[in-house]
């Protein structure tokens, strides 16, 4: 089985429907950080829609449709989106989530209309899609006029050496030049840990559609 297809990924969530960790949202994750990222967005961008592009488990998603009902962070988000190509993970996430718009796709062919969103979250799958190239044409594509994209990915280096299914690992620098190709406006949120004692940085980056 490829290291990256669409049957690694199901057999992976398979895998985490039988541990029962898909139901974590609530757990400590990078989707913490993104969020508060979006909060800080909503000063320069009216973000209504958002699409969790490669959302996995959904552990984004489902954060935001829990703090949009329940908290005034995210008032003005009305369409919460949610993609992966594994139909397992959105089989699931149809199964045990209400308001989120789930539908099975990909980073390289994202099946929605011409400037749709105000954001798009590429929480940890830059790392994974085969052409980057195409895939963020894409995001540009279905951005809307000023809308971003919001990046989380490990550094180079920093999970070790048995990462098959990671077709490329970024540098600060080498993310940062791919976005500038594709957004003038680029800046840096930070680095977050997976948990407190975790040596494992994540960088938080946003593009901004011009």
């Amino acid at each position: 089985m490829a290291s990256n297809s669409k049957e690694y990924w199901d057999s992976n969530f398979r895998q985490k429907i039988a541990s029962e960790e898909m139901h974590h949202w609530d757990r400590p994750g990078t989707w913490h950080a993104v969020a508060r990222m979006m909060i800080q967005l909503r000063d320069f961008c009216e973000i209504k829609k958002v699409l969790d592009l490669g959302c996995g488990a959904g552990y984004f998603a489902r954060f935001i449709q829990h703090y949009k009902e329940a908290s005034w962070s995210m008032p003005l988000v009305k369409e919460i989106h949610a993609t992966d190509r594994s139909p397992v993970a959105i089989r699931w996430l149809k199964q045990y989530t209400q308001g989120i718009h789930c539908s099975v796709g990909d980073a390289e062919s994202i099946d929605y209309p011409d400037d749709y969103f105000e954001c798009v979250v590429a929480n940890e799958i830059l790392e994974h899609v085969p052409d980057l190239h195409v895939a963020l044409k894409e995001v540009t594509r279905v951005l809307g006029h000023g809308g971003y994209l919001v990046v989380t990915t490990p550094h180079d280096g920093s999970l070790g050496d048995n990462l098959d299914e990671h077709e490329r690992e970024f540098t600060h620098d080498s993310l940062f030049h791919v976005l500038n190709q594709y957004f003038p406006y680029v800046t840096f949120g930070g680095n977050v840990r997976w948990f407190k004692e975790d040596p494992n940085l994540v960088s938080i980056v946003a593009g901004a559609k011009l």
